[in-house]
């Protein structure tokens, strides 16, 4: 089973509602779509988000919306309980991990992300190909250029001569609708991708590193998973990227249709994160020697 997790804000209901809307024509071209699974939570908790930032449309409103929209997709979705208290989209990547079987894939998908309706299935059929001679891994898209070159291992060939910063000057819809490129398997030399970017990653890797407990809210979970890939294939384990090179995503870069009032700013959260980010990473070093991955 291949889980798309997608945490929102009520915010977001509108962007949550259009890659629904994507989704649903994209799980039409792939073979099993019964494969494919979203779970989704609808945060609303009132120690993050101040109810009073949703006046209009109402918050009450914006939750008949993302239900709405949840019930009528043409792909499964499981609603994380809203009894939940999640901060942010750590608490809910964590949460996932904890309810996903070791052979199952998990997509993380967030909801300000652009793509090409081939997606899923380019998903099914590299997760297909690639369990025949490798056992865990990491997919990703491209995408196009970003603010600096270390992120050109998964930019699109068509935009690798671009300037930096070449995504926030394009019509991402135009872009995206406007991309064909023929399929390839494209190994990289390291592990990057970007946490909600549709990265697909082995469930049972993605639970071995894990997200530390520590990291509330938001920030530097996807670098941990990383930084954990890394230490793991120097110790012999045998991972690897691959980016699916007929596939294009991009973030938005749209200013929000609110004004949002946090009661916790992500900024502050992330930097609760990053605070703890080294001890994490020498405690999971530790792990990997005491306890190999199998």
């Amino acid at each position: 089973m291949n889980y798309i997790a997608i945490h929102l804000f009520p915010h977001e209901v509108y962007d949550y509602q259009r890659i629904i809307t994507q989704l649903n024509k994209s799980i039409n071209q792939v073979d099993k779509p019964d494969n494919f699974k979203i779970i989704s939570y609808l945060n609303t908790n009132p120690s993050i988000i101040c109810k009073d930032s949703y006046n209009h449309p109402t918050l009450s409103n914006l939750i008949d919306l993302y239900l709405a929209v949840s019930n009528e997709s043409k792909i499964d979705v499981q609603l994380l309980d809203t009894n939940t208290k999640i901060l942010g989209v750590n608490d809910f990547r964590r949460k996932i991990l904890s309810i996903t079987n070791d052979n199952d894939y998990i997509t993380f998908l967030d909801c300000d992300i652009h793509f090409t309706l081939n997606i899923l299935k380019s998903i099914e059929f590299t997760t297909n190909k690639i369990s025949k001679f490798l056992k865990d891994f990491v997919i990703t898209p491209t995408t196009l250029r970003l603010w600096d070159k270390t992120w050109d291992y998964i930019v699109a060939d068509q935009y690798q001569k671009k300037e930096l910063n070449y995504y926030k000057n394009v019509n991402i819809e135009i872009e995206i609708k406007n991309f064909i490129h023929e399929y390839k398997l494209r190994p990289i030399p390291t592990f990057k991708w970007g946490g909600g970017w549709f990265t697909t990653i082995s469930a049972k890797l993605a639970k071995y590193i894990n997200i530390p407990s520590k990291f509330v809210g938001y920030g530097v979970d996807d670098t941990f998973i990383m930084e954990g890939c890394k230490h793991l294939k120097k110790s012999g384990t045998r991972i690897q990227q691959f980016v699916m090179t007929d596939t294009l995503v991009c973030e938005s870069v749209k200013e929000e249709k609110f004004n949002v009032h946090f009661l916790k700013e992500t900024n502050y959260l992330k930097k609760q994160s990053e605070q703890c980010f080294v001890s994490e990473i020498e405690k999971l070093k530790v792990k990997i020697k005491k306890t190999p991955y199998i």
